[in-house]
């Protein structure tokens, strides 16, 4: 490794201070040092190979990214869709607020664990109880009087909340009439080694939507707070896309205007700067340009490559470094820090 020159990290340091981007950004040298340089951008350290076939993987994921570009942004209240036909941005306006795995305190775990025992039944009866609560008012009127009354207490018992969700299971059973309740109800009892299977029966007997037993019990409850399925968690994900794939079409763009002359070269740099101050700007709404992520496409054309996402907002800070061989971007570095974890990713690009 080459030794460290201190003159030029002073440079590189006040060069990021005119710009208004952090000291550990790497920036594209100006057209001037960069056309005496003979055209190449200066290599990184011998990294590993696995950049070295990422130009299909770079550009599938500009392809990808500008069809998104052409969609909404989904709305605060939305969900966001892992289908790549309806896979839209985020608002940077939307709830990113979510529960860390590392934020839950360790009685909290013994909490939830002691009331999933497998000993209890509650791998095979909780079908039960999702069952019961969907079907609430028909299960009530067959039930006898004395049970009627005690509706609320069966359904804790079958969360297992309480002790003795096998057995009132198995005694409601006894008290409803022949058909598909009672039936499947049955085979709940004695528990399914494809619980998958179970979930599709269960559905099918009752002529449910393929979301109609979601959300019931009280794992898929535990889901939509905490862990890498939460509302915030998903929508983190899909903001670390949009980086992913800003960050390979900007970098692309260097490569490409290297080949040709001033003006395209320094549009390309010029992008690529914005787009670092965008990232770090952690307060977009007191400036005066539009938020877009998706930088104003539409059907018939293509985003801006200029433009601001506002998602500094809910990035703490950006570390971006490309990987460079033979004076060509061949890959990046990627690391998003969030509050408190963070997201990370090698990626091809040229």
């Amino acid at each position: 490794m080459p030794a460290i020159d201190p003159e030029e990290v002073q440079r590189r340091f006040d060069e990021a201070a005119k710009l208004g981007v952090t000291p550990c950004a790497w920036l594209p040298p100006e057209w001037a040092r960069f056309e005496k340089s003979g055209k190449k951008f200066e290599d990184t350290p011998p990294d590993l190979p696995l950049f070295e076939a990422g130009g299909a993987e770079g550009e599938e994921r500009v392809k990808k990214g500008q069809e998104i570009d052409k969609r909404a942004p989904d709305g605060p209240d939305c969900m966001p869709s892992d289908d790549q036909a309806r896979k839209a941005w985020v608002s940077p306006f939307t709830d990113f607020t979510h529960v860390d795995d590392r934020e839950f305190s360790r009685s909290d775990v013994d909490l939830i664990s002691s009331a999933l025992k497998v000993g209890d039944g509650y791998s095979h009866i909780k079908v039960g109880a999702e069952l019961l609560e969907k079907n609430r008012d028909e299960v009530s009127e067959k039930l006898k009087k004395k049970d009627q009354r005690r509706f609320d207490q069966i359904i804790n018992q079958l969360r297992g909340m309480t002790p003795g969700g096998g057995r009132v299971l198995a005694k409601i059973k006894e008290d409803l009439d022949d058909g598909p309740i009672a039936f499947e109800i049955s085979e709940a009892i004695k528990g399914k080694p494809n619980e998958e299977k179970h979930f599709e029966d269960l559905k099918h007997a009752l002529g449910l939507q393929d979301d109609a037993l979601n959300n019931l019990s009280a794992v898929n409850r535990l889901k939509h707070i905490v862990g890498a399925d939460t509302v915030g968690m998903k929508r983190l994900e899909r903001v670390f896309e949009w980086v992913l794939y800003r960050t390979t079409e900007l970098l692309r763009d260097l490569n490409d205007s290297a080949k040709k002359q001033e003006d395209e070269y320094t549009e390309a740099r010029e992008n690529y700067i914005e787009f670092l101050k965008d990232l770090d700007d952690h307060e977009p709404v007191l400036g005066r340009k539009r938020l877009d992520p998706c930088g104003g496409a539409s059907k018939k054309s293509d985003g801006a490559k200029l433009r601001k996402s506002g998602y500094g907002i809910t990035i703490k800070w950006t570390c971006l470094h490309p990987v460079i061989k033979d004076g060509r971007i061949i890959g990046a570095r990627v690391i998003c820090q969030w509050n408190p974890h963070s997201s990370s990713s090698g990626i091809g690009v040229h």
